[in-house]
């Protein structure tokens, strides 16, 4: 996941973000993650990139 640059990532399942989100902090690279849900509001509510990353970092 690192590789990629990501800078957030998604997940529905909550124990796949609790074991990626563990892992990352692990190798001190934490990345913020969101809830494929969020996505979808933040395209309807037109959020920009900027706006969903500062929702995925609360």
């Amino acid at each position: 996941m690192l590789a990629t640059g990501a800078h957030v990532y998604a997940s529905a399942n909550p124990g796949c973000l609790v074991q990626v989100a563990t892992a990352l902090r692990r190798q001190k690279q934490p990345l913020p993650a969101l809830h494929p849900i969020e996505l979808v509001d933040a395209s309807i509510r037109d959020v920009g990139a900027a706006g969903l990353l500062r929702r995925a970092r609360r």
